[in-house]
């Protein structure tokens, strides 16, 4: 909501996803929404949706590919498909010099629906000190020091998180986390607190309706996420088979997700 403690943010949104539909996860089912109720908004319209130009580590699920650009065409909706810019190439003095031309700052928010393209914001920051700049994380990525396509990878994870944190301090003016434990964590990273917004998200009941209750006794467990190595999947399975051993309960475990390492 544009209406926040710091007042009402004026101005079209640009917002930054490396990755943009046609792909489970968070971060774009995120982005997917944040979209979608923008697009139209009176106050802060989206003007464009910046994603990558290719998807180097593999094509996602449900992703076609044409002529090496990344596009989603069967899972796009056809509103989003005007504002999105697969120009993205992880050179953070092109990509920010694209988002500019393409913009219009300072009147103009720029918002990352995740870390990995932080050093833009000190690019852009220099140039127009007094525009808005917004960062929306998922938990994983700060503490991960992810930094978009960046081809020098000599740099250690610790230095990484710190180029983050610093970009972050002096270049951004929010940083959106979605629970206390990820809140907890980007303070630990030396994110400073004044700059942290925690904004839980919540589950969309026209979307999602409840079942009828259950009359056995049996206890569900769910794990939604996509199937990669670094989501600790296996760790949930290895507590579940140790819950169930301590008790007679009747429990179920259930996993929904989809990814690139399916196993």
């Amino acid at each position: 909501n544009s209406k926040t403690k710091w007042g009402v943010l004026m101005g079209d949104i640009c917002l930054i996803s490396p990755k943009f539909c046609g792909y489970i996860g968070g971060m774009e089912t995120h982005g997917y929404e944040f979209v979608k109720f923008f697009v139209t908004n009176s106050i802060n319209p989206i003007r464009a949706i910046f994603t990558k130009e290719k998807i180097e580590d593999g094509v996602p699920v449900g992703t076609t590919v044409h002529d090496g650009n990344a596009v989603s065409e069967e899972y796009t909706p056809n509103w989003a498909k005007p504002y999105i810019n697969p120009v993205l190439t992880g050179d953070f003095q092109k990509d920010a010099e694209i988002i500019i031309a393409k913009s219009n700052f300072p009147e103009t928010i720029l918002y990352l629906n995740s870390p990995t393209w932080t050093p833009i914001c000190m690019l852009i920051r220099e140039r127009f000190p007094s525009t808005k700049i917004i960062i929306r994380s998922g938990g994983n990525d700060l503490v991960a020091g992810w930094i978009g396509n960046e081809k020098d990878r000599t740099r250690n994870l610790e230095e990484s998180k710190e180029c983050l944190v610093n970009i972050i301090n002096n270049s951004v003016d929010h940083f959106i986390v979605n629970s206390d434990y990820s809140y907890n964590r980007t303070i630990a990273a030396g994110v400073n607190p004044t700059k942290i917004i925690k904004i839980v998200g919540g589950v969309d009941c026209k979307s999602f309706i409840p079942a009828k209750s259950r009359h056995d006794n049996s206890i569900t467990v769910i794990t939604s996420a996509r199937l990669v190595n670094f989501k600790g999947i296996e760790y949930s399975i290895e507590a579940f088979k140790k819950a169930s051993a301590m008790t007679d309960t009747n429990l179920r475990y259930t996993l929904i997700g989809d990814g690139p390492e399916r196993k």
